[in-house]
């Protein structure tokens, strides 16, 4: 049996933040939804999913997450290209454990969920 994470879910996006959460859901994850500014280093947390609408600002944004808490970060933007999915050089690059490009599927989702554990 695969391991429950607590993953807090951070996304601008109605439809996509509703759609990870049922995904994370369905493969028996614990699904916290947030707002960065919730995010209280307290919490007991493995993974933050953070969307980002502007690359430029993915690194700020990552780094804002970090000193927040200290989970790692699942970087998710609809600006990454699908080449840069399994990229650990570029999710290092912004500060993330791992970066994953949207749209996704569910079996991407997970895959990069279990990446950034």
């Amino acid at each position: 049996m695969r391991r429950r994470y607590r993953i807090a879910v951070i996304e601008g996006d109605p439809l996509m933040r509703a759609l990870a959460e049922r995904w994370l859901r369905d493969a028996g994850h614990e699904v916290v939804p947030l707002s960065a500014k919730q995010l209280d280093p307290a919490m007991a947390l493995d993974l933050i999913m953070a969307g980002v609408a502007n690359l430029r600002a993915a690194g700020e944004r990552v780094h804002s997450l970090a000193r927040a808490h200290p989970a790692p970060v699942l970087l998710v933007s609809g600006r990454l290209r699908r080449t840069d999915a399994p990229s650990p050089a570029l999710a290092g690059q912004l500060g993330a454990a791992a970066v994953l490009p949207k749209p996704y599927t569910q079996e991407q989702l997970l895959a990069a969920v279990a990446a950034a554990l």
